[in-house]
């Protein structure tokens, strides 16, 4: 897994401050063990978004969507998901399209990393 280049996703609306938090953390502690990591809200920093989500207009969160979907596609070996993206329909699009790719896919619990097994998603 080291060296390999992963997405980092997990739930954001309505979570407080969008959960920036804990993507940064978890993009910083994923990076001291070697990982390079792709994470949304590096992107949006570095686009200028700083609209809560739940303010996005629709153009704004299909902008984002489509933005999110080739960086997984085109540079990703897989995902890594945060805690509580089962309710997140950002994270489990993401997801999904990481599963039809056949690419890794891990969950990141209290620093640890485990690999979650191909199951049913209802979106």
């Amino acid at each position: 897994m080291k060296g390999k280049t992963y997405y980092l996703a997990g739930p954001m609306s309505g979570r407080p401050n969008d959960n920036i938090p804990a993507f940064e953390d978890a993009a910083g502690y994923l990076r001291h063990l070697g990982y390079h990591i792709f994470s949304p809200v590096e992107m949006e920093q570095m686009t200028g978004q700083s609209k809560p989500s739940s303010e996005l207009s629709n153009n704004e969160l299909r902008r984002i969507a489509r933005q999110d979907m080739l960086m997984i596609a085109e540079w990703c070996d897989g995902i890594i998901l945060l805690p509580g993206w089962e309710v997140s329909k950002g994270a489990k699009a993401e997801y999904a399209l990481a599963r039809w790719l056949g690419m890794e896919c891990y969950e990141l619990r209290s620093h640890s990393l485990y690999e979650i097994e191909p199951k049913a998603l209802v979106i």
